[in-house]
């Protein structure tokens, strides 16, 4: 559960901080207060369900799954 956590708090925070990305869950509302869109982020993790192009290995990087793959793996091979 916790490589599910670690990897979803990083998947975030570079969706966030990406320069080429960003603002997906903090945005401005219609009164220019930014506010936490956790609707965006949601959206964000379940679209590789929905567009396939995500599975492409340039654009691994905006996929939640292969995130959680990927550090699935490590701390398998670290704790083996």
């Amino acid at each position: 559960m916790y490589i599910f956590i670690i990897s979803l708090l990083v998947y975030l925070a570079y969706l966030e901080l990406s320069p080429g990305l960003g603002n997906i869950w903090f945005r401005l509302n219609a009164n220019n207060i930014r506010v936490i869109n956790l609707f965006s982020a949601l959206n964000m993790i379940l679209y590789p369900l929905k567009n396939l192009t995500f599975w492409y290995f340039e654009n691994w990087d905006l996929n939640f799954f292969i995130y959680y793959i990927i550090l699935k793996l490590v701390f398998n091979l670290y704790n083996y």
